[in-house]
C-alpha cells in the first residue's frame, strides 16, 4: 500500500501566521473590547441608551447603576466599557457622529455659506440639546476630564471650517482669525450656550435661534442680517 508522501519542513520557514491585530486603548489607557458580532453590537447600543438615561437622571450614577437598569451582569457591562470613562468616550463617540450626521444633513446644493454655516448651527444646536447634560457628567470626573460635548464635535470641524474659509473669499466673513480658530470658537459658543440652558440662564424657547444668530455675529455677520439668515435657515 502507497504511504501518504511526507514533507519535511525547510528549516527556519513556519507556517504563514496571521497579522496579529495591535491591541487598541481608551483615553484612561484601559484595552478597547473588540466587536463580536452582531448581538454584540446591540448589546452595547443598548448599554449606551440605558447610560445615557441613567446619566440624565443621576450624573453620577455608577457603573453598578448602569449594569442594574440596563439588565445586565457587571462582566457584560466591563466587556463592552471596561471603565466608567469608556462609558462616557463611548457616550460622547455616538453624540459626534449624530452632530456629523445632522451637519451633513443640512447641506443644500449651491447655498451661500452663510446660510449654509446658520443651518449648521442650528443641526449642531439640536443634536447638543439632546446630550446637553453630558456636560454635568463631566463635571463629575473632575478637571481633568477633556471629555463633553467639545470633544464631541471634534468631527464635525472641518465641516465648519470649510463653511468659513468659502464665506471667507465671498467676503461674508471677517479675517480677524484663521478660520479653524474661528471654528473652535464657534463650537466653544455652542457649549456655553447649551451650558447656560443647563444652568437656567438661557430661556429655552428660541435658544437655538439665539445661539446661531450669536454665532453668526461672532464671525463678522451684522446682528440684522444674522437674524435673516437664522430664520430663513430655521425655515427649511
Amino acid at each position: 500500500m502507497q504511504q501518504p508522501e511526507v514533507r519535511a519542513e525547510r528549516p527556519g520557514l513556519r507556517p504563514e501566521q496571521p497579522e496579529a491585530r495591535p491591541e487598541r486603548k481608551d483615553r484612561a489607557g484601559q484595552p478597547e473590547p473588540r466587536p463580536a458580532g452582531s448581538r454584540a453590537l446591540q448589546n452595547r447600543q443598548r448599554i449606551l441608551a440605558v447610560a445615557q438615561a441613567e446619566l440624565i437622571r443621576d450624573p453620577a450614577a455608577t457603573m453598578d447603576d448602569i449594569a442594574r437598569a440596563a439588565g445586565v451582569v457587571r462582566r457584560t457591562l466591563y466587556g463592552h466599557f471596561p471603565s466608567r470613562d469608556a462609558l462616557i468616550d463611548g457616550l460622547s463617540g455616538l453624540a459626534g457622529a449624530e452632530a456629523h450626521a445632522a451637519l451633513e444633513r443640512s447641506r443644500r446644493p449651491h447655498e451661500a455659506p452663510d446660510l449654509a454655516l446658520a443651518r449648521a448651527l442650528l443641526a449642531a444646536f439640536a443634536v447638543g440639546d439632546q446630550w446637553r447634560l453630558l456636560m454635568t457628567v463631566d463635571e463629575c470626573a473632575g478637571p481633568q476630564s477633556d471629555r463633553g460635548l467639545v470633544t464631541a464635535l471634534d468631527p464635525s470641524l472641518t465641516f465648519i471650517t470649510d463653511l468659513l474659509e468659502q464665506g471667507r473669499r465671498q467676503d461674508l466673513f471677517s479675517d480677524h482669525l484663521p478660520p479653524a480658530v474661528l471654528t473652535r470658537l464657534l463650537m466653544s459658543s455652542v457649549i456655553t450656550l447649551l451650558q447656560a440652558l443647563n444652568d437656567g440662564l438661557l430661556p429655552t424657547d428660541g435658544a437655538a435661534a439665539a445661539t446661531a444668530r450669536a454665532c453668526l455675529v461672532v464671525v463678522g455677520v451684522s446682528p440684522e442680517r444674522a437674524a435673516a439668515l437664522v430664520r430663513e435657515a430655521a425655515g427649511g
